[in-house]
């Protein structure tokens, strides 16, 4: 109990006051580290996260949604969720009345906020709704598209006359936004104003409480990880380190995990972190101008264009997958096979058709029509209840009974679910191969160790660590 070789802190500083939280925190962060004992932390306040770790992960609904370190997390926010928790503006694009996924966020301090217009790219206009003076600076609370928050000198609010009530604009340059990747739609202020983005008008009907419940959330359920001082007692300046960084696929997260610690074991000194998100997200922050060694890829279109973008070298097969119908223990519907999805009247969950598995299940759908009837996709379709962004959002309705057949990658199945979930292999012949893809990026700070990477994770060593997550063999 004196030593622990793990510490796990849940919420250790949140029933402290504001002034006391700072003290103790910096009080904290240095203990820790004089003590180097690895230490999870749960907390809901992003700056416990940033002071204090040396790796971040932001849960979302139970989910681990992206993890890094601070500033990665902070600098390429994998949606808006994430950049909400680290408190990012995060704000529909200027102008944009398309139906859409993206969104610009940007830092607080980096907003000008005038009377007159500049009509720059980023620009948006709307009511001062609140101003909190905070030493050097008042922090003004905009209503435009949505509410977000701009750090003013006082020397400006001063100059400026800024008050409560007054129509303003804000603007940003465009080298300081970042393109990001929305999970929910935004909806105005205003009701009569109502930016629509989403799949379709009747989603919009939901997107007011869809955007409420992230923002409680980012309240509630936001987690910090840290490790700190590695796994020993060593001092952690005894090795010179090295720093990579790869963006991954997020279904490739275990193997690729493992054959990191197998990788900085072999090659001491190299530390070798990860972002683990969809693959659009993914080929935004590469497009973006993320710093990165290493792009895995689940989509073949997404690494054509990255690469037709001369952003990465060659790419190369890393894994292969696929589908499969999963199905609650007691199986009230009677599933017991692909024909099945189409000739009862059960209650099914697929992806949409924006992401890999979405796609590929309505392949499937389309060439089972030749073997159960030229209508099978069409009756199979009427019987979808569901249609998620993400596989553990199908097990998750499977598992809570609001579905009663979904369908997922082999791999998603992980022993967890198995014991909530029956697994029915479709045939051969009608499933469709999911293959992930990896390729050096061409401005890797450390081209030399990510290809030495590139082989492992092509060896008879790599592929046995995907194999050993219920990977389909790569030849």
């Amino acid at each position: 109990m004196t030593r622990p070789k793990l510490l796990l802190l849940d919420e250790p500083l949140s029933a402290l006051d504001v002034s006391t939280r700072s003290y103790v925190r910096a009080e904290l962060k240095e203990l820790l580290h004089k003590l180097a004992i690895p230490t999870i932390i749960v907390t809901h306040d992003y700056e416990d996260a940033r002071v204090l770790a040396d790796r971040v992960a932001v849960m979302d609904r139970g989910l681990i949604i992206q993890s890094g370190t601070p500033k990665e997390i902070a600098q390429y926010p994998a949606n808006d969720f994430v950049a909400e928790f680290t408190g990012t503006n995060l704000t529909p694009i200027p102008g944009d009345r398309q139906e859409g996924t993206f969104a610009v966020a940007f830092d607080p301090w980096k907003v000008e906020v005038g009377y007159e217009p500049r009509a720059v790219q980023y620009e948006w206009q709307g009511k001062i709704r609140d101003m909190a003076w905070m030493g050097g600076f008042v922090r003004i609370q905009l209503d435009t598209l949505v509410h977000f928050y701009a750090d003013v000198p006082v020397e400006t609010v001063e100059k400026e006359g800024f008050k409560v009530g007054d129509h303003v604009y804000a603007r940003i340059a465009s080298e300081d936004v970042r393109l990001v990747t929305v999970s929910a739609p935004f909806q105005r202020i205003q009701a009569d104003q109502a930016l629509e983005i989403g799949t379709s008008k009747a989603s919009s009907k939901t997107s007011g409480k869809g955007w409420k419940w992230v923002i409680s959330a980012v309240m509630f359920l936001g987690i910090a990880a840290i490790a700190v001082g590695g796994l020993t007692s060593k001092p952690t300046h005894s090795v010179a380190r090295v720093s990579m960084f790869a963006l991954v696929a997020a279904n490739a997260t275990d193997p690729f995990s493992d054959l990191t610690k197998e990788f900085e074991t072999s090659h001491p000194g190299v530390n070798l972190e990860s972002t683990f998100a969809g693959t659009q997200v993914l080929r935004t922050q590469l497009e973006q101008g993320a710093k990165a060694d290493l792009f895995l890829s689940a989509d073949l279109k997404h690494i054509k264009a990255v690469e037709k973008e001369g952003l990465i070298e060659k790419f190369k097969e890393v894994s292969k997958n696929h589908e499969v119908i999963a199905i609650p223990k007691s199986n009230s519907a009677g599933i017991h096979s692909l024909e099945d999805l189409g000739q009862k009247p059960v209650k099914l969950v697929i992806g949409i058709d924006s992401v890999p598995i979405g796609r590929y299940t309505r392949q499937i759908f389309e060439k089972a029509n030749v073997t159960y009837g030229s209508d099978f996709s069409k009756q199979v379709m009427s019987h979808v209840v569901s249609l998620e962004s993400s596989t553990k959002a199908v097990l998750q309705k499977v598992t809570l009974g609001e579905a009663e057949a979904g369908v997922v990658y082999r791999t998603d199945v992980t022993p967890e679910f198995e014991k909530r979930v029956d697994i029915i292999e479709i045939p051969k012949e009608l499933n469709v191969m999911s293959t992930n893809y990896i390729a050096v990026v061409k401005k890797s700070p450390n081209p030399e160790l990510s290809r030495q990477f590139l082989e492992l994770i092509l060896s008879d060593k790599g592929q046995g660590a995907f194999l050993k997550y219920g990977y389909d063999p790569l030849k």
